[in-house]
């Protein structure tokens, strides 16, 4: 399977809207050179990317869907330094007694709200398409209360988010883990629970809430209606332990690298041919 994978990943990798969403990432400080530029936030959309490359192909999807999806996943996180930076300004509001932590997590949601519509408009402003945008958007909490009633592009997408953990594919609880644990999301995380649409969760726990559920859907897709290009041993590995399947992700996004690499030395001559992290 993952040698008739390495063409058409090539191409996707190296079409004129992929090096579109390098540059978004260039702006955002985020890819690139330099000692301010924050490449795990680029080696984790990379990561995405071909996360969400290989669900699309077990998953027999169309080559254009997949495209939009890498392309999505690839820009999703272009405005992560802005958002950092305010969430921390909020916590050091909290942190001096400006604050009570209830209100900062109400301040940190909201901003989180804000901060997607932010994040939108950059994307407008690099001439990204809105049906990209779209699939881009549905990753990460302010994405939840919709995704249900999303396209396949956008929940997977969305699921890919709870599986990739920094430049790591893992299982949901440890991507879920991560985040609870994190200083920066901690009061924003309570806060949740007084919103409406939670019923009583944190965010985190609707979120992992959500993430089983597409889980369980692309596992129905992939195990049981047979709709899918997975080998009869982790069709049986998946089938007693639902929790390994970004396991199986994992090994395929590893053997994809990997061909990638030395389908280009062959070709080329070069270890590398992309610009892209590894």
């Amino acid at each position: 399977m993952i040698e008739k994978m390495v063409k058409p990943v090539q191409k996707i990798l190296s079409s004129q809207e992929m090096q579109q969403g390098i540059k978004l990432l260039e702006q955002g400080e985020v890819y690139g050179g330099g000692k301010d530029i924050w490449t795990n936030v680029a080696e984790h959309s990379f990561k995405q990317a071909l996360a969400v490359i290989v669900i699309g192909k077990i998953l027999r999807m169309k080559q254009e869907q997949i495209h939009d999806m890498a392309f999505a996943a690839m820009i999703h996180d272009h405005d992560k330094k802005y958002q950092i930076a305010r969430l921390k300004e909020i916590n050091g509001y909290v942190d001096s007694g400006l604050v009570t932590p209830k209100i900062g997590g109400r301040l940190q949601y909201q901003f989180f709200e804000e901060s997607e519509h932010h994040s939108e408009e950059g994307m407008r402003e690099a001439n990204i398409p809105e049906h990209v945008i779209k699939i881009a958007t549905s990753d990460g909490h302010p994405a939840l209360p919709r995704i249900k009633e999303g396209s396949r592009e956008e929940q997977i997408m969305h699921y890919a988010g709870d599986i990739v953990n920094n430049n790591r594919i893992v299982r949901i609880s440890e991507r879920i883990r991560t985040l609870k644990e994190n200083p920066n999301y901690q009061k924003m995380n309570e806060y949740g629970r007084k919103v409406e649409w939670t019923h009583g969760q944190s965010l985190y726990e609707k979120q992992e809430e959500t993430a089983s559920h597409l889980e369980q859907e692309i596992i129905r897709k992939l195990v049981f209606e047979g709709n899918s290009n997975m080998s009869r041993r982790w069709k049986k590995r998946i089938q007693k332990n639902h929790a390994d399947l970004p396991l199986f992700i994992n090994q395929k996004v590893k053997e994809l690298k990997a061909n990638l690499r030395e389908n280009t030395r062959v070709t080329t001559g070069r270890s590398r041919r992309y610009h892209y992290p590894r």
